[in-house]
């Protein structure tokens, strides 16, 4: 299941971040990278990893 929803998730942010800047996320906890744009990014820290819920800092983020 986390494979597919992250399949989904991939696309789907791979097709908004055209255009905008990249960030290439990694969890610490389930270890899922993500490419991620800013407005992700942003509510990637606020709420935690979109994969497994877990909480994340600006250091799991590195600029593309």
């Amino acid at each position: 299941m986390v494979e597919t929803t992250t399949s989904v998730l991939r696309a789907t942010l791979y097709k908004n971040t055209r255009g905008m800047s990249k960030y290439e996320f990694t969890c610490p906890d389930c270890g899922q990278q993500i490419e991620v744009n800013t407005p992700v990014r942003e509510a990637t820290l606020s709420h935690g990893c979109p994969v497994c819920g877990a909480s994340v800092s600006q250091e799991h983020f590195a600029r593309q």
